[in-house]
């Protein structure tokens, strides 16, 4: 984004809350509901709607002045299911090193021998992957440092 453009976001959001400071917050409210319909009504989807209800207003603009005009894909439950047990199949084995025999033991879901071998793997990989960021980010660091 433009400099021109991070100033003129600045504006707006400064105006729009500098003019909502003169309503009462009933009026507020309506403009929102009508905000709401407006963009139920624009939408090719319901997902912008619904997103909306799920959020305050200025954490929905926040998501609209970063993701606007652009498509974004969310995990699925199931993808989060399965991050969030990684994660903590990630901290028994990595940070806490133990052995997956104990870990199989606090954890209160069946493993099998090959479930032991995926997770292995993929914390394998996430591990991989973590060290390739770091060395971008301290190769980023480094090139600032002599420009």
């Amino acid at each position: 984004m433009s400099t021109k453009q991070e100033s003129n976001k600045h504006i707006f959001e400064y105006r729009i809350k500098e003019m909502f400071g003169k309503h009462q917050s009933g009026d507020i409210d309506l403009i929102w509901q009508i905000v709401s319909l407006l963009i139920y009504q624009n939408s090719a989807n319901t997902d912008v709607p619904s997103l909306f209800s799920l959020v305050d207003e200025d954490d929905f603009l926040k998501i609209i002045n970063l993701f606007g005009g652009r498509t974004i894909h969310f995990p699925t439950v199931d993808d989060i299911q399965k991050n969030l047990l990684l994660a903590i199949l990630y901290y028994y084995k990595e940070i806490k090193g133990m052995p997956w025999e104990e870990i199989k033991k606090v954890i209160p879901f069946e493993f099998t021998a090959s479930d032991s071998i995926s997770y292995g793997i993929k914390i394998r990989n996430f591990n991989t992957w973590m060290r390739q960021k770091l060395q971008e980010l301290f190769r980023e660091l480094e090139n600032n440092g002599t420009d």
